[in-house]
C-alpha cells in the first residue's frame, strides 16, 4: 500500500525528483529505514506556493496550501533547506541547516510568510490492529490560539485532544471502531467549535494511521485561508 495524503476539500499529488517509498508491511510495523523517508506538508496559510531544495537540489515544485507529498528518500544528516515561491525567480522565502534522522519524518511549513518556520516530526510507523486506528492532530493555525481536537459523537466525546497551542504535534493514540460521527476543533478557552466535518469513514479506515492538521486562519469563512482541517495518511 503506498501512504496517501486524504484532503477534506480535494487530493493532488506532487512533483518528486526523488525516489518514492511505498509503506512497509503491516506484519513488520518497527522496521525502521536506513534513510530518511521525508514527507513535505505545506501548512503557511499566506505562503504560496512553494519550491523546497535540500542541498540545492530541487525536491518539489508548486506545492500549495493544504497539501503534502508522499514520502520521499533522502540521506540523514545535517542539510542545507531553502523554501522559495515557486511563481517567481529568486523568490527565496526560507533557509536553515535541519538535520534529518532516519526513519519517518514529516518537515512542516508553519506560521505566516513573513515569520515562516520549519518544525519536523517524527512519524514512526506502528500501525495500530485491524480493529481500531492511529489518530494524532497538529495545531498549524497561527490566531487559531490553544485548540481541542473531538470526535463528537450525540452521546459524548469519544475522543479529545487537549488544549493543543499552536506548532504542537500530539502522539498518536488507538481509536477503536470506525468514526462516523463529527470531527471538531473547538477553542480550548471557550469550547465554541472552531471547524467541524462529517467523518467520511471510507477515508478513515481500521488500521490506518493518521494525522490531523488544523490549518489556516480563525477569520473570514470565505477565504480560501479560512480555518479547515487536513487528514494525511501515515502508513
Amino acid at each position: 500500500m503506498n501512504r496517501k495524503t486524504l484532503y477534506i476539500e480535494a487530493m493532488v499529488g506532487a512533483l518528486s525528483l526523488f525516489a518514492l517509498v511505498s509503506c512497509g508491511k503491516k506484519d513488520n510495523p518497527i522496521t525502521v529505514p536506513d534513510k530518511t523517508q521525508l514527507m513535505i506538508v505545506h501548512a503557511s496559510p499566506d505562503t504560496p506556493d512553494i519550491q523546497v531544495s535540500i542541498d540545492d537540489q530541487q525536491l518539489v515544485n508548486n506545492l500549495a496550501f493544504r497539501h503534502a507529498t508522499p514520502y520521499m528518500t533522502v540521506n540523514p544528516g545535517k542539510h542545507d533547506v531553502k523554501i522559495a515561491d515557486a511563481g517567481v525567480a529568486n523568490g527565496l522565502i526560507y533557509e536553515d541547516s535541519i538535520t534529518f534522522d532516519a526513519g519517518y519524518v514529516s518537515m512542516i511549513t508553519t506560521n505566516l510568510v513573513d515569520s515562516l518556520k520549519v518544525i519536523t516530526i517524527d512519524d514512526r510507523i506502528v500501525p495500530p490492529g485491524n480493529t481500531s486506528m492511529g489518530l494524532r492532530f497538529a495545531n498549524l493555525s497561527p490566531n487559531a490560539g490553544p485548540t481541542n481536537f473531538v470526535i463528537s459523537t450525540p452521546e459524548n466525546d469519544s475522543l479529545t485532544f487537549k488544549s493543543i497551542p499552536f506548532g504542537e504535534v500530539t502522539s498518536f493514540q488507538d481509536f477503536q471502531g470506525s468514526i462516523k460521527d463529527n470531527l471538531e476543533v473547538r477553542s480550548a478557552a471557550t469550547d465554541s467549535v472552531l471547524v467541524g466535518v462529517i467523518s467520511d469513514s471510507n477515508r478513515l479506515q481500521d488500521g490506518g494511521l493518521y494525522t490531523i492538521y488544523l490549518t489556516g486562519l480563525k477569520g473570514d469563512q470565505n477565504s480560501p485561508e479560512r480555518l479547515d482541517l487536513t487528514i494525511i495518511q501515515n502508513d
